[in-house]
């Protein structure tokens, strides 16, 4: 279904464009354009395709910004417009700002109708719809040559019922810092625009406030409600939140006169932070905007209209459409339930993404074909290899998989001839899931307890299972507050070797699973004991986190290890050598405490690292 709402999109805001003004050419005046505007408005609201592509050129070039490529001439239009008349028979747009500047028209419009019929396949909801559209109108003569519309097709969405409305409270829309007073600038509006955009630019919201005059009129249009200065600049803290970083570049910016001037914007940066109440993605946008300002005599920001593609922005971010957790879980368990255990290898071109990367261990590998050769060499290693699903954990496009992988070696693996002997491994794996397919994977198994059980290295625990569950139960509490003890535990603990901060954070019931160490599940003081052998081994130990995914009472976190071992570790005496390693653990709390965790870690790729043999003394000149 989702794959239709584009181009119900595209239908609705051409209907809204035409709500805008035109102008018929470089020397008509502006009553003849205004003129001529009515008969474009009047064919529209009559729902005359015919009437409303009279005053477009032949070669009329629409450019819908939520929807490239760009539209071409009159025969699309129309087309369009026919599918969104039947859909929403009772539509109406009227214009609520007109500006011109030479042959350029700048309209601000609401739409109105109620969706009654199919559009784009998709069946009526009998939802009552307003949009509200910003439109730039290029004439040449009397024709629009061409249009661009900036309309936030997310709205439409949540007002058919297929997206999620955001929770915003206007009234917690408060900066955390006091706002200074305005200050004139003297700029003149186009100088004043680019001054603005620069301190944004520069995440300096106290500069921006500085510009904008305590009574100014703000609409971002994405959230659908007027905005005063302090609400704006809260506004814009929750954006630097989500995006540390968020430049805008302005591409045109046209002189509308009275003040007034339209900014044609690119705007990108990185989710590094929750955005819209979800977790950080790590992934890029890259969406078009638009700014219609006005600044008084004194350069007082005192009239802004902000729109963007924030649809577009969404399915960047893997957001849109919604992700759904379970279905993602599902997808994720195809993988070893189908391709793994069952060695169906083309399955891997319907689950991954063409240009997915997936980190498997050591080993990275690109796309379905990737992974493929990569299964194909371990079923021959093992043929009746079998992976367990022991838990899932979803958070918005995440999902994390703890596995149990059991398989007797029957052929040859990593240059090691087949043994008969049967092997269990554990191992946790994270995919990133957007439009159906899983795009990036991580995988963290125990390589050190198989090497073990194939003897080729020195047998040190006789459970290479997760052992049996911890029966501690309480509270669940909320996966933010979990999310927030498990960072606290990382940072306060792990990196600041904070030792109570390890006491404060685990319960004294806590059971830890880690196959790598002997006689696990471990009981809290062996748990504690072996965390600070580690913090012994390597005291400038140092965790970095990847991914972190929460769901109900369990947190999942990817990590990285660097440290310098520099003291004894499992009876190996410091090398002074630097030594870099991942994981991933699984973290469940109760009653605010972690009473459970699990971890898969490369404990023979860090072994491997302190005791390989040094490298030879280059030969002395």
């Amino acid at each position: 279904m989702f794959s239709n709402t584009k181009t119900i999109f595209i239908a609705c805001f051409i209907i809204v464009t035409l709500s805008g003004v035109f102008q018929m050419t470089a020397n008509a005046s502006e009553e003849e354009m205004r003129a001529a505007m009515q008969g474009l408005i009047d064919g529209l609201n009559a729902h005359d395709t015919a009437q409303m592509t009279l005053h477009c050129t032949d070669d009329i070039v629409y450019d819908f910004v939520a929807q490239p490529p760009p539209l071409n001439g009159k025969q699309e239009l129309a087309a369009f417009f026919e599918g969104l008349f039947q859909g929403v028979p009772d539509f109406q747009s009227t214009q609520t700002r007109i500006l011109v500047s030479d042959n350029i028209m700048v309209t601000e419009a609401v739409a109105t109708g109620t969706h009654l019929g199919e559009l784009s396949g998709i069946p009526p909801t009998g939802s009552n719809l307003q949009m509200a559209p910003l439109h730039i109108w290029e004439f040449e003569g009397d024709k629009i040559k061409r249009a661009t519309e900036y309309l936030d097709m997310a709205s439409t969405l949540i007002q058919m019922g297929l997206m999620p409305a955001p929770e915003l409270d206007p009234a917690l829309l408060v900066p955390s810092f006091p706002l200074p007073d305005a200050e004139p600038t003297g700029l003149s509006p186009i100088d004043a625009v680019e001054d603005f955009v620069s301190r944004y630019n520069a995440c300096d919201l106290s500069a921006m406030a500085k510009m904008i005059h305590p009574d100014a009129n703000i609409l971002i249009a994405p959230l659908g409600i007027p905005l005063s200065r302090s609400a704006y600049i809260a506004v814009g803290e929750m954006m630097f939140q989500g995006f540390s970083e968020m430049p805008m570049e302005i591409v045109r910016a046209i002189d509308l006169g009275d003040g007034w001037v339209v900014s044609e914007l690119l705007i990108t940066g990185t989710n590094d932070g929750p955005y819209m109440g979800m977790p950080a993605t790590r992934r890029s946008i890259q969406v078009r905007g638009v700014s219609l300002q006005r600044y008084n005599a004194e350069g007082l920001l005192t009239d802004l209209s902000s729109y963007y593609d924030n649809l577009t922005m969404l399915a960047q971010l893997g957001l849109f459409p919604p992700p759904d957790p379970e279905a993602n879980k599902a997808l994720e368990r195809r993988v070893f339930e189908e391709i793994w255990n069952q060695g169906l290898l083309d399955v891997a071109d319907e689950v991954f993404a063409p240009d997915s990367i997936l980190h498997l261990g050591t080993d990275d590998v690109q796309g379905p074909e990737g992974f493929k050769e990569y299964v194909a060499g371990y079923r021959a290693a093992f043929p009746d290899i079998h992976w367990t699903v022991e838990d899932q954990i979803a958070e918005g496009e995440m999902v994390v998989t703890r596995l149990t992988g059991t398989g007797t070696h029957q052929g040859e693996l990593m240059g090691i001839p087949a043994t008969g002997l049967p092997i269990t491994a554990t191992a946790i794996a994270t995919v990133r899931i957007a439009q159906g397919k899983i795009q990036e994977s991580w995988s963290s198994w125990d390589a050190l307890g198989l090497m073990q059980q194939l003897g080729v290295m020195p047998m040190t625990s006789t459970d290479f299972t997760w052992g049996a569950p911890s029966e501690v139960t309480g509270d669940p509490g909320d996966p933010a507050a979990n999310t927030a003890q498990v960072l606290y535990f990382i940072q306060k603990f792990c990196n600041e070797q904070n030792v109570a901060a390890l006491d404060n954070t685990h319960s004294s019931d806590v059971i830890a699973h880690d196959p790598v160490i002997p006689g696990h599940p471990s009981p809290y003081n062996m748990y504690k004991h072996v965390c600070l052998l580690y913090l012994a081994a390597y005291p400038d130990f140092r965790v970095t986190t990847g991914n972190i995914i929460a769901e109900e009472d369990k947190v999942a976190v990817r990590w990285t290890v660097n440290g310098t071992h520099l003291g004894e570790l499992m009876g190996i005496p410091p090398t002074g050598r630097p030594v870099t390693f991942t994981g991933m653990t699984i973290h469940r709390l109760a009653d605010g405490k972690i009473v459970e965790n699990w971890w898969s870690y490369d404990a023979l790729g860090m072994m491997q690292q302190i005791t390989a043999p040094a490298e030879p003394e280059p030969p002395q000149p």
